[in-house]
């Protein structure tokens, strides 16, 4: 009888251990997935950024045609020559 619970006690020892390690490698590998969506993420929103200020500075040398909502808008009479054709 001894020699029974000893092998069931050995059997029982070696399940829990195995499906002790399923377990641990579906954490780790769970915890794998979890940071590589978070690095897809970071690199994602530094592309981004780098893309958005690229184009804000490419923007920036393009000329504004004549007319434009974007040139500037200095007036083209100002007090000084209203004065001097007085």
């Amino acid at each position: 009888m001894k020699c029974g619970l000893d092998s069931s006690v050995v059997k029982k020892t070696f399940e829990l251990l195995y499906l002790d390690s399923l377990d641990n490698d579906e954490t780790t590998r769970r915890a794998r997935q979890i940071r590589k969506t978070r690095q897809r993420w970071i690199w994602g929103s530094i592309l981004a950024a780098v893309t958005v200020g690229s184009a804000a500075l490419v923007w920036s040398y393009i000329p504004a045609k004549e007319g434009s909502s974007y040139t500037d808008h200095t007036p083209t009479h100002t007090s000084e020559s209203n004065n001097s054709s007085q």
